[in-house]
């Protein structure tokens, strides 16, 4: 399992550890730098999606909000619809990435 947040304290490349791991990893823990809802913070969100799909990551991934004053369900809605727009940001750039072979 690994966990985004501490991967931001504890990692001076969120990205690179990931290789690394892609034949253990089963668990992937979402939360922002500021531990409030997926966006408002400096998580690299498409690059961390796009670097589990590089590693054909396929696992569980859960998030975690854990300072915000938003109801549980405007924080679901608002991780959800950044969730999305990051994942066709990744899946984008893993297309390109095929393309030119980078």
């Amino acid at each position: 399992m690994i966990d985004s947040y501490h991967m931001n304290i504890e990692e001076k490349d969120m990205l690179a550890p990931l290789d690394g791991i892609a034949d253990i990893l089963t668990h992937v823990h979402l939360s922002e730098t500021n531990r409030d809802i997926l966006g408002t913070g400096h998580w690299p969100t498409a690059a961390f999606l796009s670097k589990l799909g590089h590693i054909n990551y396929s696992g569980y991934c859960s998030i975690g909000v854990y300072n915000t004053r938003s109801s549980r369900k405007e924080c679901i809605k608002r991780c959800m619809k950044t969730l999305r727009q990051h994942a066709m940001i990744a899946a984008n750039s893993m297309g390109e990435t095929r393309k030119t072979g980078m």
